[in-house]
Protein backbone atom coordinates (compact mmCIF):
# COMPACT_ATOMS: atom_id res chain seq x y z
CA UNK A 1 0.00 0.00 0.00
CA UNK A 2 1.82 3.59 -1.20
CA UNK A 3 1.56 6.26 1.52
CA UNK A 4 -0.76 8.81 1.88
CA UNK A 5 0.05 12.13 -0.22
CA UNK A 6 0.40 15.16 2.30
CA UNK A 7 -2.09 17.32 2.67
CA UNK A 8 0.05 20.18 3.41
CA UNK A 9 1.69 19.88 -0.34
CA UNK A 10 5.41 18.38 1.63
CA UNK A 11 6.70 14.97 0.54
CA UNK A 12 5.32 12.29 3.23
CA UNK A 13 7.42 10.83 5.26
CA UNK A 14 7.20 6.85 4.80
CA UNK A 15 8.46 6.13 8.67
CA UNK A 16 5.06 8.30 9.61
CA UNK A 17 2.68 6.48 7.80
CA UNK A 18 4.57 3.07 9.24
CA UNK A 19 3.93 4.73 12.59
CA UNK A 20 0.44 5.27 11.98
CA UNK A 21 -0.89 2.42 10.50
CA UNK A 22 0.69 0.28 12.84
CA UNK A 23 -0.75 1.89 16.28
CA UNK A 24 -3.97 1.74 14.27
CA UNK A 25 -3.79 -1.82 13.46
CA UNK A 26 -3.17 -2.60 17.26
CA UNK A 27 -5.77 -1.04 18.56
CA UNK A 28 -8.18 -2.31 15.97
CA UNK A 29 -6.84 -6.02 16.63
CA UNK A 30 -9.23 -6.35 19.98
CA UNK A 31 -12.27 -7.14 19.34
CA UNK A 32 -10.80 -10.44 16.87
CA UNK A 33 -8.94 -11.29 19.53
CA UNK A 34 -11.67 -11.38 22.06
CA UNK A 35 -13.79 -13.16 20.04
CA UNK A 36 -10.86 -15.54 20.38
CA UNK A 37 -10.92 -16.16 23.88
CA UNK A 38 -14.33 -16.68 23.40
CA UNK A 39 -13.55 -19.57 20.87
CA UNK A 40 -11.14 -21.08 23.31
CA UNK A 41 -13.30 -21.12 25.89
CA UNK A 42 -15.95 -22.98 23.71
CA UNK A 43 -13.13 -25.28 22.65
CA UNK A 44 -12.21 -25.94 25.89
CA UNK A 45 -15.68 -27.02 27.09
CA UNK A 46 -16.48 -29.55 23.87
CA UNK A 47 -12.88 -31.09 24.81
CA UNK A 48 -14.34 -31.55 28.50
CA UNK A 49 -17.89 -33.26 27.22
CA UNK A 50 -15.49 -35.51 24.76
CA UNK A 51 -13.65 -36.54 27.22
CA UNK A 52 -16.73 -37.36 29.35
CA UNK A 53 -18.29 -38.68 26.99
CA UNK A 54 -15.73 -41.22 25.98
CA UNK A 55 -15.00 -42.52 29.13
CA UNK A 56 -18.77 -42.88 29.61
CA UNK A 57 -18.09 -44.88 26.34
CA UNK A 58 -15.37 -47.25 27.22
CA UNK A 59 -17.15 -48.04 30.72
CA UNK A 60 -19.78 -49.32 28.26
CA UNK A 61 -17.86 -51.52 26.38
CA UNK A 62 -16.39 -52.77 29.25
CA UNK A 63 -19.66 -53.69 30.92
CA UNK A 64 -20.89 -55.00 27.45
CA UNK A 65 -17.33 -57.44 26.63
CA UNK A 66 -17.80 -58.54 30.47
CA UNK A 67 -20.59 -61.16 29.53
CA UNK A 68 -18.01 -62.54 26.75
CA UNK A 69 -17.97 -66.41 27.64
CA UNK A 70 -15.13 -67.53 28.92
CA UNK A 71 -15.03 -70.58 26.91
CA UNK A 72 -15.25 -69.15 23.26
CA UNK A 73 -14.53 -65.42 23.69
CA UNK A 74 -12.20 -65.06 26.08
CA UNK A 75 -9.68 -63.78 24.31
CA UNK A 76 -12.16 -61.03 21.91
CA UNK A 77 -12.82 -59.97 25.64
CA UNK A 78 -9.33 -59.02 26.62
CA UNK A 79 -8.99 -56.98 23.39
CA UNK A 80 -11.75 -55.17 24.06
CA UNK A 81 -10.57 -54.16 27.45
CA UNK A 82 -6.63 -53.71 26.06
CA UNK A 83 -8.71 -51.13 23.08
CA UNK A 84 -10.76 -49.51 25.98
CA UNK A 85 -7.75 -49.11 27.87
CA UNK A 86 -5.84 -47.18 25.39
CA UNK A 87 -8.83 -45.12 24.75
CA UNK A 88 -8.90 -43.67 28.71
CA UNK A 89 -5.21 -42.95 28.19
CA UNK A 90 -5.73 -40.99 25.48
CA UNK A 91 -8.17 -38.81 27.53
CA UNK A 92 -5.91 -38.38 29.54
CA UNK A 93 -3.88 -37.01 27.23
CA UNK A 94 -7.21 -35.00 26.03
CA UNK A 95 -7.25 -33.46 29.27
CA UNK A 96 -3.69 -32.05 29.17
CA UNK A 97 -4.85 -30.60 26.16
CA UNK A 98 -7.67 -29.00 27.95
CA UNK A 99 -5.36 -27.33 30.46
CA UNK A 100 -3.25 -26.10 27.76
CA UNK A 101 -5.76 -24.16 26.27
CA UNK A 102 -7.10 -22.89 29.51
CA UNK A 103 -3.15 -22.21 31.66
CA UNK A 104 -1.50 -21.61 28.66
CA UNK A 105 -3.51 -19.79 26.09
CA UNK A 106 -7.02 -18.58 27.05
CA UNK A 107 -5.68 -16.46 30.56
CA UNK A 108 -2.36 -15.36 29.17
CA UNK A 109 -3.86 -13.68 26.25
CA UNK A 110 -7.46 -12.25 28.27
CA UNK A 111 -4.50 -10.82 30.61
CA UNK A 112 -2.49 -9.69 27.57
CA UNK A 113 -5.61 -8.00 26.01
CA UNK A 114 -6.40 -6.28 29.05
CA UNK A 115 -3.41 -4.83 29.59
CA UNK A 116 -2.55 -3.87 26.00
CA UNK A 117 -5.25 -1.06 25.22
CA UNK A 118 -3.43 0.84 28.61
CA UNK A 119 0.06 0.38 27.12
CA UNK A 120 -0.90 1.46 23.37
CA UNK A 121 -2.43 5.12 24.84
CA UNK A 122 0.46 5.51 27.16
CA UNK A 123 2.84 4.97 24.21
CA UNK A 124 0.70 6.48 22.05
CA UNK A 125 0.63 9.87 24.04
CA UNK A 126 4.28 9.77 25.00
CA UNK A 127 4.71 9.67 21.26
CA UNK A 128 2.81 12.90 21.07
CA UNK A 129 4.32 14.86 23.26
CA UNK A 130 7.66 14.30 22.17
CA UNK A 131 7.25 14.60 18.85
CA UNK A 132 5.34 18.33 19.50
CA UNK A 133 8.71 19.02 21.44
CA UNK A 134 11.17 18.20 19.00
CA UNK A 135 8.44 20.17 16.34
CA UNK A 136 8.52 23.00 17.96
CA UNK A 137 12.13 23.29 18.45
CA UNK A 138 11.99 22.46 15.11
CA UNK A 139 10.09 25.83 14.13
CA UNK A 140 12.19 28.18 16.46
CA UNK A 141 15.09 27.25 14.91
CA UNK A 142 13.66 27.75 11.31
CA UNK A 143 12.94 31.04 12.29
CA UNK A 144 16.38 31.76 13.97
CA UNK A 145 17.78 30.75 10.18
CA UNK A 146 15.73 33.54 8.85
CA UNK A 147 16.24 35.96 11.54
CA UNK A 148 20.22 35.38 11.10
CA UNK A 149 20.33 35.86 7.28
CA UNK A 150 19.83 39.44 7.70
CA UNK A 151 22.45 39.48 10.01
CA UNK A 152 26.37 38.71 9.39
CA UNK A 153 27.49 35.52 7.69
CA UNK A 154 28.78 33.62 10.99
CA UNK A 155 24.88 34.10 12.55
CA UNK A 156 23.81 32.25 9.52
CA UNK A 157 25.90 29.58 9.43
CA UNK A 158 24.96 28.71 12.87
CA UNK A 159 21.31 29.02 12.65
CA UNK A 160 21.68 26.27 9.58
CA UNK A 161 23.59 24.48 12.01
CA UNK A 162 20.87 24.45 14.31
CA UNK A 163 17.99 23.99 12.12
CA UNK A 164 20.03 20.69 10.64
CA UNK A 165 20.88 19.26 14.05
CA UNK A 166 16.74 19.59 14.53
CA UNK A 167 16.10 17.98 11.37
CA UNK A 168 18.47 14.80 12.06
CA UNK A 169 16.94 14.75 15.99
CA UNK A 170 13.34 14.02 14.31
CA UNK A 171 14.32 11.71 11.70
CA UNK A 172 16.38 9.63 14.58
CA UNK A 173 12.97 10.05 17.06
CA UNK A 174 11.27 8.38 14.08
CA UNK A 175 13.18 5.55 13.65
CA UNK A 176 13.49 5.01 17.07
CA UNK A 177 9.47 4.97 17.57
CA UNK A 178 9.09 3.32 14.51
CA UNK A 179 11.45 0.40 15.14
CA UNK A 180 9.66 0.14 19.00
CA UNK A 181 6.10 0.19 18.22
CA UNK A 182 7.29 -2.42 15.12
CA UNK A 183 8.84 -4.60 18.31
CA UNK A 184 5.62 -4.33 20.46
CA UNK A 185 3.76 -5.75 17.45
CA UNK A 186 5.80 -8.46 16.60
CA UNK A 187 6.18 -9.76 20.28
CA UNK A 188 2.57 -9.76 20.82
CA UNK A 189 1.97 -12.06 17.37
CA UNK A 190 5.14 -14.15 18.28
CA UNK A 191 3.74 -14.52 21.53
CA UNK A 192 -0.10 -15.62 20.34
CA UNK A 193 2.18 -18.09 18.18
CA UNK A 194 4.20 -20.00 21.17
CA UNK A 195 1.14 -19.84 23.35
CA UNK A 196 -0.58 -21.62 19.98
CA UNK A 197 2.19 -23.99 19.45
CA UNK A 198 2.14 -25.13 23.47
CA UNK A 199 -1.64 -26.21 23.00
CA UNK A 200 -0.44 -27.83 19.34
CA UNK A 201 2.20 -30.01 21.02
CA UNK A 202 0.16 -31.13 23.75
CA UNK A 203 -2.04 -32.45 21.20
CA UNK A 204 0.71 -34.18 19.09
CA UNK A 205 1.16 -36.55 22.18
CA UNK A 206 -2.28 -37.13 22.09
CA UNK A 207 -1.77 -38.19 18.42
CA UNK A 208 1.43 -39.66 18.51
CA UNK A 209 0.06 -41.76 21.22
CA UNK A 210 -3.37 -42.69 19.44
CA UNK A 211 -1.39 -43.43 16.50
CA UNK A 212 1.35 -45.75 17.75
CA UNK A 213 -1.11 -47.69 20.28
CA UNK A 214 -3.73 -48.12 17.90
CA UNK A 215 -1.89 -48.46 15.04
CA UNK A 216 -0.03 -51.38 16.30
CA UNK A 217 -2.65 -53.14 17.17
CA UNK A 218 -5.15 -52.38 14.66
CA UNK A 219 -3.81 -55.13 12.47
CA UNK A 220 -4.25 -57.83 14.75
CA UNK A 221 -7.53 -56.36 15.96
CA UNK A 222 -9.21 -56.96 12.42
CA UNK A 223 -8.06 -60.78 12.36
CA UNK A 224 -9.44 -61.41 15.38
CA UNK A 225 -12.48 -59.88 14.76
CA UNK A 226 -11.97 -61.67 11.37
CA UNK A 227 -12.02 -65.13 13.39
CA UNK A 228 -15.75 -65.36 13.95
CA UNK A 229 -16.17 -68.76 12.39
CA UNK A 230 -13.24 -70.49 14.21
CA UNK A 231 -12.96 -71.38 18.06
CA UNK A 232 -9.49 -71.01 20.22
CA UNK A 233 -7.66 -74.14 20.97
CA UNK A 234 -9.21 -74.85 24.79
CA UNK A 235 -12.92 -74.28 23.19
CA UNK A 236 -12.25 -77.20 20.81
CA UNK A 237 -11.18 -79.12 23.52
CA UNK A 238 -13.74 -78.52 25.83
CA UNK A 239 -16.35 -79.59 22.95
CA UNK A 240 -14.37 -83.05 21.36
CA UNK A 241 -13.63 -84.13 25.52
CA UNK A 242 -15.19 -87.39 26.52
CA UNK A 243 -17.99 -87.29 29.00
CA UNK A 244 -17.04 -88.78 32.13
CA UNK A 245 -18.68 -91.92 33.28
CA UNK A 246 -18.08 -93.84 36.23
CA UNK A 247 -19.65 -97.42 35.34
CA UNK A 248 -17.19 -99.76 34.19
CA UNK A 249 -16.99 -100.75 30.69
CA UNK A 250 -16.11 -103.78 29.57
CA UNK A 251 -13.86 -104.65 26.76
CA UNK A 252 -13.82 -107.73 24.83
CA UNK A 253 -11.39 -109.28 27.06
CA UNK A 254 -14.20 -108.54 29.87
CA UNK A 255 -11.60 -106.20 31.60
CA UNK A 256 -13.09 -102.48 32.40
CA UNK A 257 -12.05 -99.73 30.31
CA UNK A 258 -10.15 -97.34 32.01
CA UNK A 259 -11.75 -94.50 33.85
CA UNK A 260 -11.33 -90.83 31.76
CA UNK A 261 -8.84 -88.48 33.78
CA UNK A 262 -10.06 -84.96 35.46
CA UNK A 263 -8.77 -83.82 32.40
CA UNK A 264 -11.41 -84.76 30.58
CA UNK A 265 -15.62 -84.33 31.47
CA UNK A 266 -16.49 -80.88 32.08
CA UNK A 267 -13.07 -79.09 31.06
CA UNK A 268 -12.60 -76.55 33.87
CA UNK A 269 -16.23 -76.17 35.50
CA UNK A 270 -17.49 -78.75 38.61
CA UNK A 271 -19.93 -81.24 36.87
CA UNK A 272 -23.56 -80.98 38.14
CA UNK A 273 -24.03 -83.52 40.75
CA UNK A 274 -27.26 -84.69 39.28
CA UNK A 275 -24.95 -85.46 36.62
CA UNK A 276 -22.61 -88.39 38.17
CA UNK A 277 -24.84 -91.43 38.04
CA UNK A 278 -25.22 -91.03 34.25
CA UNK A 279 -28.50 -89.74 34.09
CA UNK A 280 -29.32 -88.39 30.45
CA UNK A 281 -29.41 -84.92 29.91
CA UNK A 282 -32.23 -84.70 27.75
CA UNK A 283 -34.79 -85.60 30.92
CA UNK A 284 -32.92 -82.98 33.10
CA UNK A 285 -33.34 -79.40 33.37
CA UNK A 286 -31.49 -77.22 36.07
CA UNK A 287 -30.67 -73.99 36.69
CA UNK A 288 -26.97 -72.93 36.92
CA UNK A 289 -27.13 -70.77 39.99
CA UNK A 290 -28.90 -73.25 42.09
CA UNK A 291 -26.16 -76.18 40.50
CA UNK A 292 -22.94 -73.78 41.54
CA UNK A 293 -24.62 -72.46 44.99
CA UNK A 294 -25.03 -76.66 46.00
CA UNK A 295 -21.42 -77.41 44.53
CA UNK A 296 -19.20 -74.68 45.55
CA UNK A 297 -20.63 -73.53 48.78
CA UNK A 298 -22.97 -76.18 50.36
CA UNK A 299 -20.21 -78.70 51.93
CA UNK A 300 -23.34 -81.05 52.40
CA UNK A 301 -24.79 -81.12 49.08
CA UNK A 302 -22.25 -81.15 45.76
CA UNK A 303 -19.25 -82.06 47.47
CA UNK A 304 -20.84 -85.22 49.07
CA UNK A 305 -22.79 -86.13 45.93
CA UNK A 306 -20.08 -86.46 44.10
CA UNK A 307 -18.43 -88.88 46.42
CA UNK A 308 -22.03 -90.74 46.12
CA UNK A 309 -21.18 -91.04 42.74
CA UNK A 310 -17.09 -92.12 43.14
CA UNK A 311 -15.92 -95.87 43.61
CA UNK A 312 -15.64 -96.30 47.36
CA UNK A 313 -12.21 -97.09 48.00
CA UNK A 314 -11.71 -100.29 50.83
CA UNK A 315 -8.92 -99.35 53.67
CA UNK A 316 -7.25 -102.71 52.19
CA UNK A 317 -6.40 -99.89 48.97
CA UNK A 318 -8.58 -101.88 46.90
CA UNK A 319 -12.34 -100.10 45.60
CA UNK A 320 -15.76 -102.01 46.48
CA UNK A 321 -16.67 -101.90 42.92
CA UNK A 322 -15.01 -104.58 41.59
CA UNK A 323 -13.27 -104.61 38.08
CA UNK A 324 -12.82 -100.49 38.30
CA UNK A 325 -9.57 -99.69 38.68
CA UNK A 326 -8.35 -96.44 40.61
CA UNK A 327 -8.72 -92.83 38.97
CA UNK A 328 -5.21 -91.24 38.88
CA UNK A 329 -4.56 -88.97 41.99
CA UNK A 330 -5.52 -84.90 41.16
CA UNK A 331 -2.74 -82.81 41.08
CA UNK A 332 -1.62 -81.33 44.46
CA UNK A 333 -3.24 -78.16 45.62
CA UNK A 334 -2.94 -75.95 48.60
CA UNK A 335 -0.28 -75.08 50.62
CA UNK A 336 3.90 -75.75 49.65
CA UNK A 337 5.20 -78.79 50.37
CA UNK A 338 6.97 -77.43 53.97
CA UNK A 339 4.65 -75.37 55.26
CA UNK A 340 2.76 -75.44 58.56
CA UNK A 341 -0.41 -78.11 58.73
CA UNK A 342 -2.42 -75.47 60.61
CA UNK A 343 -1.87 -72.56 57.95
CA UNK A 344 -5.08 -73.50 56.09
CA UNK A 345 -4.34 -70.30 53.52
CA UNK A 346 -1.75 -69.88 50.22
CA UNK A 347 -1.54 -67.16 48.48
CA UNK A 348 -1.53 -67.41 44.43
CA UNK A 349 -1.25 -64.92 41.66
CA UNK A 350 -4.18 -64.36 38.87
CA UNK A 351 -2.88 -65.32 35.05
CA UNK A 352 -5.71 -63.68 33.62
CA UNK A 353 -8.84 -60.70 33.90
CA UNK A 354 -11.88 -62.39 35.72
CA UNK A 355 -15.25 -60.70 35.48
CA UNK A 356 -17.48 -62.32 38.21
CA UNK A 357 -20.45 -64.02 36.48
CA UNK A 358 -22.59 -63.48 39.14
CA UNK A 359 -22.34 -62.30 43.34
CA UNK A 360 -20.39 -65.49 44.48
CA UNK A 361 -17.77 -65.01 42.34
CA UNK A 362 -14.70 -63.17 42.90
CA UNK A 363 -13.79 -60.78 40.13
CA UNK A 364 -9.54 -59.72 39.88
CA UNK A 365 -7.37 -58.58 37.11
CA UNK A 366 -4.17 -60.56 35.92
CA UNK A 367 -0.90 -59.78 38.36
CA UNK A 368 -3.56 -59.50 41.41
CA UNK A 369 -2.66 -61.39 44.30
CA UNK A 370 -4.98 -63.75 45.85
CA UNK A 371 -5.26 -64.66 49.69
CA UNK A 372 -6.89 -68.88 49.07
CA UNK A 373 -8.90 -69.71 52.20
CA UNK A 374 -10.52 -72.86 50.95
CA UNK A 375 -10.28 -75.62 47.84
CA UNK A 376 -14.18 -76.04 46.77
CA UNK A 377 -13.31 -78.99 44.40
CA UNK A 378 -10.91 -79.70 41.29
CA UNK A 379 -11.50 -76.83 39.60
CA UNK A 380 -12.77 -73.69 41.76
CA UNK A 381 -11.29 -71.81 44.80
CA UNK A 382 -12.47 -69.45 47.39
CA UNK A 383 -10.31 -66.64 48.51
CA UNK A 384 -9.80 -62.97 49.23
CA UNK A 385 -8.91 -60.05 46.85
CA UNK A 386 -9.21 -56.22 46.77
CA UNK A 387 -11.27 -56.55 50.09
CA UNK A 388 -13.81 -58.75 48.04
CA UNK A 389 -14.48 -62.60 48.82
CA UNK A 390 -15.29 -65.02 46.28
CA UNK A 391 -15.04 -67.98 44.25
CA UNK A 392 -12.51 -68.22 41.04
CA UNK A 393 -11.41 -70.66 38.62
CA UNK A 394 -8.28 -72.44 39.72
CA UNK A 395 -6.67 -72.67 36.39
CA UNK A 396 -6.88 -68.84 36.49
CA UNK A 397 -3.94 -68.43 38.81
CA UNK A 398 -0.57 -69.69 39.62
CA UNK A 399 0.53 -70.76 43.18
CA UNK A 400 3.39 -68.48 44.47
Amino acid sequence: MPPKPSKNGKPADPRLAATVRTINDLKRSKPSWEELVKLCSKYHNALEVVTETARAFTAGMRAAASHAGKNSSLDVQRELYAIADIHDRLETHRTNVRQSLSEGFMIPIKRYIDAEMSTLQAWEKNYKAHFKYLNNEMTKAEEASKSAGKKNAAALQQAILDLTSRVKEIETARQSKLRELFLVEREKYCGLLLRYVEVVKSELKLHEDGFHSLGNGVSGWCDLASSKDSLPADSESLITAKERTFVGLKTEGGSPAPVPSHGGGYGGHAAPASYGGGEEYGNEQWDEEEVWDEELYDDNSGYNNQQQHQPQQSYGGGYHNAGIPAPPAPPPMGPKPGQPAQQQTWKVRALYDNVADDAQELSFRAGDIIEVTKQVNDEWWAGLCNGQHGIFPSNYCEQL
